[in-house]
């Protein structure tokens, strides 16, 4: 027997989102994304989940699988128009091979996070035509920096 879940929902198409939000899917980072979601504001976004948050905005990835993302972020902001688009690295990401990537040391870590996350925001400044602000977001265990 097939489970229904009653829920009313307004389905109306909102004009504009607040944010367009890249984030990785760590279930580590679901509660983090909820308070980041909270604390900023953000009533109405667009969420793109997926391993390594923002890397594959980066020179850490392949051109392909920067041309999937990045066609997420531009399908957001062509029907949604959001105000801010929000790039996230985490600390102990496996999509870039856990702290031990970086020899253990958090720093040489949040470095080289700092580092893709500029090149990720390039990327779209370079290639997406609009006037978005772009934030830098780097979590870790003391909690969530926008850079």
């Amino acid at each position: 027997m097939a489970k229904y879940i009653p829920f009313k929902t307004d389905m109306r198409h909102p004009e504009q989102v607040d944010a367009c939000i890249v984030w990785c899917f760590d279930p580590r980072m679901q509660k983090v994304f909820r308070h980041f979601v909270d604390e900023m504001g953000y009533k109405h976004f667009d969420p793109i989940m997926l391993a390594g948050g923002a890397k594959d905005l980066s020179g850490y990835s392949s051109e392909d699988l920067r041309d999937a993302l990045f066609a997420q972020v531009k399908k957001s902001v062509s029907l949604h128009k959001p105000k801010v688009i929000a790039l996230m690295a985490h600390s102990d990401c496996g999509a870039f091979g856990y702290l031990k990537a970086f020899d253990n040391d958090l720093e040489k870590e949040r470095l080289e996070m700092e580092k893709v996350l500029q090149e990720a925001r390039q990327f779209l400044k370079d290639n997406l035509e609009g006037r978005q602000s772009i934030l830098l977001v780097f979590v870790n265990e003391q909690g969530v920096h926008v850079l």
